[in-house]
């Protein structure tokens, strides 16, 4: 195995050594950006959801796990849960942003 910098070789042989998070960690995506995944809560809490049903940031908002909410996301977000027809907590899951 070779390290290559801008074109040079600058170390050979041997084997990479470091933490699984440096090695591992792919990119950074912003919360709130396309791709991005967040924990949020549909409003009105009071209807049922599925996984794969879709809505626009307007109709969530930002969750903590008890149920507690702050601000709305932007665009349209993906749910990865899902939503029973409760208020409250019940109704937080995750969601990914699809445009």
């Amino acid at each position: 195995m070779a390290i290559i910098s801008n074109g040079t070789t600058v170390a050979s042989g041997g084997k990479v050594q470091g933490s699984g998070e440096s090695l591992t960690r792919g990119p950074i995506i912003a919360p709130d950006s396309l791709g991005s995944y967040g924990q949020l809560q549909r409003t009105p809490a009071n209807t049922l959801f599925a996984v794969g049903d879709t809505q626009g940031g307007s109709n969530l908002r930002w969750s903590a796990c008890g149920g507690a909410t702050s601000g709305q996301p932007a665009g349209t977000w993906k749910l990865f849960g899902r939503i029973d027809n409760n208020n409250g907590a019940l109704a937080t899951s995750l969601w990914m942003r699809i445009s």
